[in-house]
């Protein structure tokens, strides 16, 4: 009549251990339920053991069954595929040993197992229905009828047509009309499942675009706005990110099969650039657009490497580049600007003084400051070898240090 399982979960009584005296038994009780529910089934496995045996093995299969609803267990699953097959019900032995196999780490009790199912192999029909993606909950002709399990699984089935129902949370339903199951065969049934989605749509302003991040702000983008891609329903948060630019997160109601809008609305990151030289009222350009004048301090300055020009009438211009960082200051002090050299009177275009075709001196502010002269000829002149004052040529003569 074939071997029984002790469920683990429970002390045999003395009528177990006399019903199976005859029996090899694979696995042994191991741990104790004190609740009435285990008792309750407890007893109800040592009234089937004492009918199957006896070869009573419808009552046998009642008590099994009732145990197993009671408190479940794997061995007592095993006792139940057992009995099936005793009654010739191969189709229900057939289900009830790949419930025993699950989750089974024992090689022995596995190995008793797959030899059952390779038994009764020829005497079913098995459709082995894979969902794609797995975990699909797996119904046979109506849903009222109860679920068969879950996918991937091996359904042993009397030799037919039928109708496979599929479903999963998040994905349409799947229904396949007409599967045929033919005896000592096995059907595969490989529904691929579509995944219930609405639709987000992107745009941006402020900038040519900008990655779109969904529900986490660290995961890697969706897509590039402006776009458009695909979410499962419900509600979700758009991150936007560029380099240089912040934007604030976005969050949208998603509704299955319909179209939601989201803008992202993108703004630099500024910072500040302070320009010190030493002259006053230089003008400060940054990427050549007039900012100040110096000293400055030129507020929300995108962030990046900036070009930052200084120039003054009469003075070289002066370049600088600088790193701009968000929220921070960037500083450019003590520039030194120096006196252009150039003149137009010897030649009537302005030239530099060494090209000059006739001898030129050049004083400039800073030697009148430096020495304080008081006037034109009063003090320039007396430390001048000759200069043009009115189209006149003026030479100083009698100072004694020029000669």
């Amino acid at each position: 009549m074939g071997n029984l399982l002790t469920p683990k979960v429970f002390f045999p009584r003395v009528v177990v251990a006399a019903a199976l005296a005859a029996l090899p038994v694979l696995a042994t009780p191991s741990t104790v339920f004190a609740d009435g529910a285990a008792d309750e089934a407890d007893l109800h496995f040592e009234i089937g053991a004492d009918a199957y045996v006896k070869g009573d093995f419808r009552t046998a299969l009642e008590h099994f069954l009732t145990s197993n609803r009671l408190v479940a267990n794997r061995n007592v699953v095993f006792n139940i595929a057992r009995t099936y097959e005793q009654l010739k019900r191969y189709a229900d032995a057939y289900r009830y040993y790949v419930d025993a196999l699950e989750g089974e780490t024992n090689p022995q009790t596995m190995a008793t197992i797959q030899d059952a199912i390779k038994r009764i192999g020829p005497n079913v029909a098995v459709l082995r229905v894979e969902s794609n993606p797995p975990g699909a909950t797996i119904y046979l002709e109506r849903k009222d009828l109860g679920s068969r399990g879950r996918a991937p699984k091996p359904l042993a089935v009397p030799e037919g047509k039928y109708k496979v129902i599929v479903e999963l949370p998040g994905y349409d339903p799947v229904v396949l009309e007409d599967v045929a199951a033919k005896i000592g065969s096995e059907t595969r049934v490989s529904p691929a499942l579509k995944r219930i989605v609405g639709t987000v749509s992107v745009a941006v302003e402020g900038a040519p675009g900008a990655a779109v991040h969904v529900d986490d702000e660290q995961a890697p983008p969706t897509c590039t706005a402006p776009c458009t891609f695909d979410i499962p329903p419900g509600q979700h948060l758009l991150y936007f990110s560029r380099e240089g630019f912040q934007a604030a997160p976005r969050q949208v109601m998603v509704v299955a099969k319909e179209t939601v809008k989201a803008l992202a609305k993108l703004s630099p990151l500024t910072g500040t650039v302070v320009v010190q030289a030493d002259e006053r009222d230089a003008i400060v350009e940054i990427d050549g657009k007039a900012s100040g004048f110096t000293p400055a301090v030129i507020q929300n300055v995108a962030v990046g490497q900036r070009k930052v020009s200084v120039t003054l009438r009469g003075y070289a211009p002066i370049e600088k580049t600088v790193d701009v960082k968000a929220n921070q200051q960037s500083q450019l002090l003590d520039l030194r600007l120096v006196p252009l050299r150039q003149v137009a009177a010897a030649s009537r275009f302005t030239e530099n003084v060494e090209d000059a075709p006739s001898s030129v001196t050049v004083i400039d502010a800073q030697e009148i400051r430096a020495f304080g002269y008081p006037t034109l000829l009063g003090g320039i002149a007396r430390n001048t070898r000759c200069i043009a004052v009115q189209r006149q040529d003026v030479c100083i003569s009698d100072n004694p240090r020029l000669g």
